[in-house]
């Protein structure tokens, strides 16, 4: 959910999200000492209400073990802070979080030889229970733990140096035969619930190659519960359209809306039924149409776009894109990109697939491709 709201409406997403997290950080704080196993720092719960303390029900281990929501939020920062360079939010508000979700990490790890491991987790994928080393949590645990020293060096805060050596050397599951990440030490290709591994492209953006990339969505693909939710399948469709498999992405993109059910497009968590209202559904869907198709990426210094049109659509446009202080359009048809920038915020400059630069003072028309927008 947050990844669109965020583009399009960043006062909600740091006035409502972000800040509910920041004004519940005691919770945080709370639940990582009952844990009575030398926890610091914020371990935020899986499941949160008024009070910011974990609400999920006892019966169910998610509230103990899906720990990557402490790094997810670390990462929502940090799209906070790429979009809007805000350095006054960052030092009252984003740092402190960052500071003690890094806190936690450094604690959460035990080092096996050379390398730090996570144990006894839940991943994204709720049907492993107990695991170790879940890719996604620690990929997720070293982006938090490295992004919290970066900006301790921007706000002249110094970081503790053993920080940056436990996000260099965090265990990241390899199949190395079948060139993929493994979702978790000694996963065997059983059937997973949803998205997890293939989140590592994105929204991570964790570095890899494009054939691992490939390798990742094509392998854990047919793994994945048809019956699960169906957020899963608009990552799939994410990946594919990045990759420039559109094809195989038109195939799959029907499953990204398959849980809307009549007569008031309510969507429900899996194809037979489940929560309703399920908008982590919803979310899924509108990141497939922003970050799929409209191939949006937002950058430590840039924000791109790779504009493709959906099937059996004919012209596309997204409205009031917010950048760097910036409202930004983007319309497009098969052929030609119309780029129109609003308001007063930092001076952007366009540049096209070709390398060359355009001003922004009035609409900019291209053919249509990849393009990025960054501050002058």
């Amino acid at each position: 959910m947050y990844p669109g709201i965020l583009i399009l409406h960043p006062d909600i997403a740091e006035g409502g999200m972000l800040k509910y997290r920041f004004d519940r950080t005691q919770g945080a704080s709370l639940k990582a000492k009952s844990y009575n196993k030398g926890y610091q720092g914020f371990m935020f719960p899986w499941e949160s209400a008024f009070s910011g303390q974990e609400t999920c029900p006892t019966s169910a281990a998610t509230g103990q073990l899906e720990q990557h929501i402490t790094g997810d939020i670390a990462f929502a920062i940090k799209q906070y802070w790429d979009l809007t360079k805000d350095i006054n939010w960052l030092k009252s508000e984003g740092f402190p979080v960052l500071y003690g979700i890094s806190q936690f990490w450094a604690s959460r790890v035990v080092k096996s030889g050379d390398l730090y491991e996570i144990n006894g987790v839940i991943p994204p994928d709720e049907y492993a229970v107990n695991i170790d080393n879940s890719v996604f949590t620690n990929v997720v645990a070293g982006m938090a733990l490295n992004f919290t020293v970066q900006c301790g060096a921007l706000l002249n805060f110094s970081t503790p140096s053993q920080w940056t050596e436990i996000a260099s050397n965090i265990k990241i599951p390899i199949d190395s035969k079948n060139n993929i990440h493994l979702e978790y030490d000694g996963y065997n290709g059983g059937t997973i619930k949803q998205a997890d591994v293939v989140l590592l492209g994105f929204p991570l953006s964790y570095p890899m190659s494009e054939q691992m990339r490939y390798n990742d969505l094509e392998y854990y693909y047919p793994r994945t519960d048809p019956n699960g939710p169906a957020m899963t399948y608009s990552m799939h469709v994410v990946g594919f359209l990045e990759l420039g498999m559109d094809d195989k992405a038109t195939s799959i993109w029907p499953r990204a809306w398959a849980n809307i059910k009549a007569p008031f497009d309510v969507w429900t968590e899996t194809p037979t039924g489940g929560a309703v209202n399920f908008i982590t559904g919803a979310g899924g869907f509108l990141q497939a149409v922003l970050f799929g198709y409209g191939g949006i990426r937002l950058e430590d210094t840039f924000l791109s776009f790779d504009p493709k049109l959906p099937p059996k659509v004919t012209y596309f446009k997204i409205r009031q894109v917010y950048y760097l202080g910036n409202d930004v359009d983007v319309s497009y048809n098969q052929t030609t990109v119309i780029v129109s920038v609003f308001s007063n915020g930092t001076p952007l400059y366009l540049q096209d697939s070709k390398g060359q630069r355009y001003q922004l003072d009035q609409p900019v028309v291209l053919n249509r491709g990849k393009f990025f927008l960054a501050a002058k």
